[in-house]
């Protein structure tokens, strides 16, 4: 058991949900944010742990620093964020600008207000920061193109942070999996028991949680039984 304190995002939801209840079992104190108020109060209350819950769109600075003041004000510095908020949108040039511009706001300038507004809150031994990207951003697909280059985004700003961050004591992970099995993979071309489970999200964000500040792990592209490539 542990006494740490994790910030998980899109915490109402798919992984970031199976997250927030695998770390509470792990003793975790948990800070959750997430856009949907009401499937983020159903799961903070299913938590038995310290748990602070926050609705919070991280395309928005403000209500991040906000977000980020009431879990240091609860339960001191912060040692694991976990970003797991974003969306998805398939096609190429059939979308249109709203489009990019949503992708964009969630996907890019959320994991930026997100990490801006949490890294001066780690503490001072270190910690841990764990963006979750996609496979998408190692491999892009026609028929996710611009979801693909949202995603490249974030790989390569997690690139940068690893090295970064590093004198710092802050570990930077890029966790890349493909089709897992979610409310947001429901239009998929791969059966449910070839896809990814949030179970193995789970497993490995414990496992990079488990190593030595020694041990390194800068990113992790997982594919679905389904769906190699």
């Amino acid at each position: 058991m542990t006494s740490a304190h994790a910030l998980i995002t899109g915490a109402s939801h798919g992984i970031g949900r199976r997250l927030a209840l695998g770390l509470a079992e792990d003793g975790y104190s948990l800070s959750l944010c997430a856009r949907s108020p009401g499937p983020l109060m159903e799961l903070a209350d299913s938590i038995p742990t310290p748990v602070l819950a926050v609705p919070c769109d991280v395309s928005d600075p403000i209500a991040c620093e906000e977000m980020l003041q009431a879990a240091v004000a609860k339960f001191g510095c912060v040692d694991a964020l976990i970003h797991c908020a974003g969306i998805f949108r398939a096609g190429n040039l059939e979308l249109s600008h709203d489009d990019l511009d949503a992708l964009y706001a969630t996907n890019v300038r959320g994991t930026f207000n997100v990490i801006k507004a949490t890294v001066p809150q780690f503490s001072t031994a270190g910690g841990h920061l764990i963006n979750f990207a996609s496979r998408r951003g190692k491999m892009a697909h026609p028929s996710e193109a611009l979801y693909s280059a949202s995603k490249y985004a974030v790989v390569g700003y997690s690139e940068a942070l690893y090295k970064e961050l590093a004198p710092r004591g802050i570990k930077v992970t890029a966790i890349c999996p493909g089709w897992v099995y979610t409310e947001m993979a429901r239009t998929a071309p791969v059966a449910k028991q070839e896809m990814i489970q949030t179970e193995d999200m789970l497993a490995t964000v414990r496992y990079l949680l488990s190593l030595s500040k020694a041990a390194c792990v800068k990113q992790i592209l997982m594919e679905p039984a389904g769906d190699l490539v």
